[in-house]
């Protein structure tokens, strides 16, 4: 009988004890989700990060993106058959009008100063820097006008202009 006196005695002063320890344990556990909540946030945002196109000097990738035209390559208008022979099989083709100038990336070769950093940096190595003349050259045939090397070029000597 008195083994369970003090096994009640031993149990509601150790009960005390358990119940801070299992509180202090819960806190912990808290704090744990937040540092790991916060550290694969900052993981996320890096990851994005490296996908995200970069815009140095003060720059965001909205201003110096190409604007996607939605117009035709070639302003076209049928041709009229005055011909007095009015066959049934006489098609009207379409000729064009007007040629729509396409934008390139132009390279200024006397801002250039032949870093390579575009050349380094472009996905379809479509700009190329000739290591004897260090002059950089763009294959218009390659380029998917991603604007990276313009975005990269830290003498701002690239851009996407009509050519």
């Amino acid at each position: 009988m008195w083994w369970i006196i003090i096994g009640i005695v031993v149990l509601y002063f150790v009960s005390g004890y358990i119940l801070d320890f299992m509180d202090w344990l819960l806190g912990v556990f808290e704090e744990l989700g937040d540092i790991i909540a916060t550290v694969s946030s900052s993981i996320v945002d890096g990851i994005k990060g490296l996908f995200e196109p970069k815009a140095p000097r003060g720059k965001t990738y909205e201003q110096v993106k190409p604007k996607v035209d939605s117009t035709p390559r070639y302003h076209t208008e049928p041709t009229s058959s005055n011909s007095a022979n009015t066959s049934t099989n006489t098609t009207s083709s379409i000729q064009p009008k007007a040629v729509v100038k396409e934008k390139r990336i132009v390279i200024d070769e006397e801002e250039c100063v032949g870093c390579g950093v575009c050349a380094d940096k472009c996905p379809t190595q479509a700009i190329t820097l000739d290591r004897e003349t260090w002059i950089v050259r763009c294959d218009h045939s390659k380029c998917i006008q991603c604007l990276t090397c313009t975005l990269e070029c830290p003498v701002e000597c690239i851009s996407f202009k009509e050519q």
